[in-house]
């Protein structure tokens, strides 16, 4: 007899090893409807419905190009078709951490190395069905597992980098933005030390920064105001200690001329008429021509130093006369040779300004002759539309212009002045053995 129990079980044979198909039995008893035994029926499943479930061989999804899912029965021995070896149920053996892991009821993810001796990442766990012992793994190519985090690092710090670039570049952009009205504040407060005082700062800022530049600019401003007031006064201070020299050279020049001059004059006078009577003497013949000749001399030098004063041809026949005598005088009492040329015509309507440029050229040729030892000087007038160009030069053996004692000295420094005096400007250059050139622009007033 079969009992109750045995009559309603159904009995699941696992793959055995020693069978040469890969089978897998079930089997149950029949029972008739009065419970009486009629017999046994029994199935037969091949491998192959569960290598269509285990078995994926598209590179392209699934586990990619090196990824298998497979089962393993209790004895280490491969259920299921593997993806790289043939006729692998029941031949292979699979018995590494995962496996054991498996069988005693553990799920996890471990990198191990797999049944052909590859580092894979493997998934396992164990399959909850009667009669089987089996457990389930999922792996892939370590390899192959961590191109994708390879990738995804290399995106992450491709994206970190470029970020920490674009952040850079924008905090350059806006430290620039913040410190350049600070550097330019910075900048002109070195110009305005340096006494440039044409400077204004544009910024439509609203902020304390653009508050601090308006500042500066109203500073600007007033210093510019004041510097002006100061730079009149000591012009109008300049003008009348000039013009208190000429005075009191007029003054000097008329005393010689129609004081000492006329005083000498007489004595010669007289002198001559007292000549006469000493003409029979031989040597008082030739002391009276002597002492006559004293007298001329005498005479000249009181008249060259009353010219030099102030010269009788500026005020009788203008400055362009004057400076040619004065050019021809060199000339004529010195070893340089002096040319004198204008190029335009005469606009200049200001005694005063005659004066100031004639002792200027004055002054200049005063310097070649003492100190350039120069063979040849130049004194050119070009009178232009609105000014007039003065241009002194010569062969002379130069000086260096850096240094300040040969502006303060050699008259440079009254030349400037009176250059300044005119609102003109004045620029001195010159080369060592090779001479120097002087050039003025003086506009009209």
């Amino acid at each position: 007899m079969i009992n109750k129990t045995t009559e309603k079980s159904i009995f699941i044979k696992d793959y055995s090893k020693n069978d040469s198909c890969n089978y897998i039995t079930l089997s149950s008893v029949i029972l008739s409807k009065e419970n009486e035994y009629e017999g046994i029926i029994v199935f037969e499943i091949s491998s192959e419905p569960i290598d269509v479930v285990m078995l994926e061989n598209n590179s392209s999804g699934g586990l990619g190009k090196s990824g298998e899912s497979y089962l393993v029965g209790k004895d280490y021995l491969m259920r299921s078709s593997s993806r790289f070896q043939n006729e692998s149920i029941m031949k292979t053996i699979v018995k590494n951490q995962a496996v054991e892991a498996a069988l005693k009821n553990k799920t996890g993810t471990v990198i191990i190395e797999d049944y052909r001796g590859v580092k894979v990442l493997s998934s396992f766990g164990k399959l909850n069905l009667p009669f089987f012992d089996w457990v389930i793994l999922a792996e892939i190519d370590y390899q192959e597992a961590v191109v994708p985090i390879y990738k995804i690092r290399s995106e992450i710090i491709f994206i970190s980098i470029f970020i920490f670039i674009f952040i850079l570049i924008a905090v350059i952009i806006l430290s620039k933005m913040m410190t350049y009205p600070i550097e330019k504040l910075n900048n002109a407060a070195h110009e305005v030390s340096k006494g440039n005082l044409d400077i204004e700062i544009r910024s439509k800022l609203s902020d304390e920064i653009g508050v601090l530049t308006e500042s500066f600019n109203n500073m600007i401003k007033k210093l510019k105001h004041q510097s002006k007031i100061i730079e009149e006064e000591q012009k109008k201070s300049l003008v009348s200690l000039i013009d208190g020299q000429e005075i009191e050279r007029q003054r000097l020049s008329r005393e010689l001329h129609d004081g000492l001059g006329q005083s000498l004059i007489g004595l010669k006078l007289r002198y001559e008429s007292c000549i006469t009577k000493l003409r029979n003497s031989e040597d008082s013949k030739t002391g009276a021509e002597k002492l006559r000749e004293l007298f001329d001399k005498t005479i000249d030098e009181i008249r060259r130093i009353s010219n030099n004063l102030m010269p009788a041809a500026l005020s009788e026949f203008g400055l362009l006369t004057a400076i040619q005598n004065i050019c021809n005088e060199i000339s004529k009492t010195t070893n340089t040779v002096v040319k004198f040329s204008v190029y335009g015509k005469n606009q200049i309507k200001n005694q005063n300004t005659d004066i100031y440029i004639f002792r200027i050229i004055q002054e200049a040729l005063t310097n070649i002759i003492k100190h350039s030892g120069a063979s040849n000087a130049h004194v050119n007038f070009y009178f232009k539309e609105n000014e007039v160009l003065i241009e002194i030069k010569d062969n002379g053996k130069g000086f260096d212009v850096s240094k300040e004692k040969n502006i303060k000295g050699n008259g440079l420094a009254n030349m400037i002045d009176r250059t300044v005096i005119l609102s003109g400007k004045i620029n001195i250059k010159s080369v060592i053995s090779e001479g120097t050139v002087i050039e003025i622009k003086i506009p009209y007033q």
